[in-house]
């Protein structure tokens, strides 16, 4: 293979420089024109379609959150043992739990409503994002619960040992 290349660039060599022609054919050009239309086009209905579904979840997500309510805390706290806090933050505490049917290990997310003020759409948007996103590294969202005070996010307990041999 090696003596085939040598031997095609020893004949590219002895060409003639001005038989040689970067230009297309014009044919090829208009060709390579109307793949660009086209391309263009797809985009343009990929991103209608996008806009369509986001149009579609929004639709969803409204009637997602009526069906979250429920009237108590109890409601929670009656399908879950509470155990130790994980974290918390500016809205938010997060324990574990476990599910008292199932027995399956969980983090709960208990955002108290009452420090939203005015960023509610925050909540909603991760709400939104949690529920779109399928990855073995992303924390999976099971479930959530919306009562007067408080939103509660059931979700995947990611349970991390570090030793200093992995650091």
């Amino acid at each position: 293979k090696d003596t085939d290349t040598a031997e095609v660039s020893n004949a590219l060599e002895n060409v003639p420089k001005e038989n040689i022609s970067s230009e297309q054919p014009a044919h090829h050009a208009d060709a390579k024109d109307q793949t660009k239309s086209q391309q263009k086009e797809k985009r343009k209905q990929e991103k209608e379609e996008r806009q369509q579904r986001k149009r579609a979840k929004t639709k969803i997500v409204r009637k997602t959150r009526a069906e979250r309510q429920v009237s108590s805390d109890e409601s929670v706290v009656q399908r879950y043992d509470f155990g130790k806090k994980l974290g918390d933050g500016n809205f938010a505490i997060v324990h574990q739990c476990k599910n008292k049917e199932s027995g399956q290990e969980v983090a709960i997310k208990v955002i108290d409503k009452s420090k939203l003020k005015g960023k509610e759409h925050m909540v909603e948007n991760e709400i939104d994002i949690m529920k779109d996103c399928s990855h073995h590294n992303i924390v999976r969202l099971y479930e959530e619960y919306e009562t007067p005070e408080r939103i509660y996010l059931i979700m995947e307990l990611v349970k991390v040992r570090l030793s200093l041999h992995s650091l």
